[in-house]
């Protein structure tokens, strides 16, 4: 019999069959390892990722109620770095992918737009582009190396209704009774809420109108019934209030002369100029004006002698600032650092803004009052276009038909009179007014 040649007999022969299986499983299964184990890694980084662009999103945000688009994207590049160091991960955020622009909720899409301040887009990268793509471990054994990855968050920057026009207490709202509350007006306290007995809040042909009265629950808010309007006002909300906790750098500012919260008007001489006493009797020029050096209760008086008008002046100190009977505060910013319960006071017939009595909320004119203390404002007091931000209680008293068009945010209490009528200007009249926004992830 022939035998077979031995090219035939190692092709029919089976020996080795289960090495070359198990070669062929080891490898599979080793593949198999690696990309789970890579993919963990790229899941993970994703998550670094992502939470790094958030937080670089919201310092964005959080900066450019202070800073220019320059600083404030500065700002995320800075926060992205604390999260990913470039020491370690590379340059996860360049400034190019810091996007100014405005957010459409109703569509849900970011638009850029230089100079804007509405919205932020933040995109971080791990990329081979950018040289810092997120490297592989195991599966650089069948050739790939690395991931590319990149994550995005939009944060839109907001203020909520009560903050542009209307009272926020950071403890009460406690409005007398009596007064009568026009569409569009607005109180909001995250503490408790009483508006006294007959606040009336008539009824229009449209409707009960647009007033609005929050507290973090409605058992907050105390108020006599047989008002139909009233319950339509009701509503549980919580406010956190940034331009509070920011105050002390508000008027940091303000007393450098920096031109962030000061009325464009003011062109020229934004060079602080030291006032020569605590008795201001006639009217300033345009510019940055300081008096510091007060004792707590000593008082730089404006107007005493007199009414007084102030336009298109920004003044600082450290004195309690007394308005004199009659006098007018238009286009103007008042702040200080005194903390007494009175640190800011007015006589009667004082008015902070501009009134045309023509239209009493005719764009421009408005004025702004910053204290760390609290603010008590006599009879026949005139707000129109006034902006309020206290540390401590305010107490005033209106004149029939004396408010139109107020602000109101502070950490204590808010307290006013009976016999008024409060009324919205839907934000005219007020353009220069001084906010921190809501940061708010959309994206």
């Amino acid at each position: 019999m022939k035998r077979p040649s031995g090219l035939r007999c190692f092709l029919r022969s089976e020996d080795g069959g289960m090495t070359f299986l198990g070669l062929f499983m080891t490898v599979t299964l080793m593949v198999m390892a690696g990309l789970a184990i890579d993919t963990s890694r790229l899941q993970a980084r994703a998550v670094q990722m992502q939470a790094a662009a958030d937080s670089a999103a919201f310092a964005a945000m959080l900066a450019r109620g202070f800073a220019s688009e320059r600083v404030s994207t500065a700002a995320a590049v800075s926060s992205a770095q604390a999260n990913m160091p470039p020491s370690r991960f590379g340059r996860a955020l360049a400034a190019s992918d810091v996007v100014w622009g405005n957010w459409d909720p109703e569509t849900q899409t970011f638009t850029p737009q230089a100079g804007a301040s509405g919205a932020v887009r933040v995109t971080v990268r791990q990329s081979e582009s950018s040289l810092n793509a997120v490297s592989t471990s195991f599966l650089t054994l069948v050739g790939l190396e690395s991931f590319d990855a990149t994550r995005v968050a939009v944060v839109m920057g907001e203020n909520k209704a009560c903050l542009i026009e209307g009272f926020v207490s950071n403890v009460s709202v406690d409005i007398t009774s009596n007064n009568e509350f026009l569409p569009g007006f607005c109180m909001h306290s995250n503490g408790v809420i009483d508006i006294g007995s007959n606040g009336f809040f008539p009824r229009r042909a449209s409707g009960c109108g647009s007033v609005r009265i929050t507290a973090p629950r409605l058992s907050n808010i105390g108020y006599q019934s047989g008002n139909e309007c009233l319950p339509e006002a009701l509503g549980a909300d919580q406010y956190a209030l940034p331009l509070l906790t920011r105050l002390p750098e508000i008027i940091q500012s303000l007393r450098k002369g920096e031109a962030k919260f000061i009325n464009p008007a003011i062109t020229t001489n934004r060079t602080p100029t030291s006032l020569p006493s605590r008795q201001i009797t006639k009217a300033l020029d345009s510019g940055v004006y300081t008096y510091f050096g007060c004792s707590s209760n000593q008082t730089l008086d404006i107007g005493k002698n007199g009414a007084l008008k102030l336009r298109n002046v920004v003044i600082v100190t450290d004195c309690q600032i007394s308005l004199g009977s009659g006098t007018s505060v238009e286009s103007s910013i008042l702040a200080t650092t005194n903390t007494q319960a009175d640190s800011v006071n007015a006589s009667n017939g004082a008015r902070i803004g501009e009134y045309t009595p023509s239209d009493v909320c005719a764009p421009g004119g408005g004025s702004q009052v910053l204290t760390m203390g609290g603010i008590k404002f006599a009879s026949d007091m005139g707000i129109y276009g006034g902006q309020f931000i206290t540390l401590k209680d305010v107490n005033f008293t209106a004149n029939g038909n004396g408010v139109r068009g107020i602000s109101i945010v502070s950490a204590g209490e808010i307290s006013g009179t009976a016999n008024m009528v409060m009324a919205s200007c839907g934000g005219r009249g007020m353009e220069l007014n001084i906010s921190v926004p809501y940061a708010r992830l959309v994206l």
